[in-house]
């Protein structure tokens, strides 16, 4: 947002960070990727404090929080699937 920002400003658009703000709450809202915690955190938030930037620092790190999860998550699948398959196999091996 911020390099269209620039772009209008070149055509004497002016859009403030009060409006980006606005527009990427309202993004953000409509997602529906974020946990209502994530929302009430934000809404408890100094109102000094809410402004463009930590906006998108704060849902920002949401993000990649839930993304290291959803990591993370898998990949215990995997590995638990790996130990599974070798058990199934000892197993095997020792029945015969």
């Amino acid at each position: 947002m911020d390099d269209k920002q620039e772009e209008l400003a070149e055509d004497i658009i002016i859009v403030t960070s009060a409006d980006k703000l606005q527009h990427y709450m309202g993004q953000i809202y409509v997602s529906e990727i974020f946990e209502q915690q994530n929302y009430d955190d934000w809404e408890d938030t100094d109102d000094e404090d809410k402004t463009w930037e930590n906006a998108t620092d704060t849902f920002e790190t949401y993000v990649k929080k839930q993304q290291k999860y959803n990591r993370n998550k898998r990949g215990g699948t995997a590995k638990r699937a790996k130990y599974e398959s070798a058990a199934q196999v000892q197993e095997k091996s020792t029945r015969q």
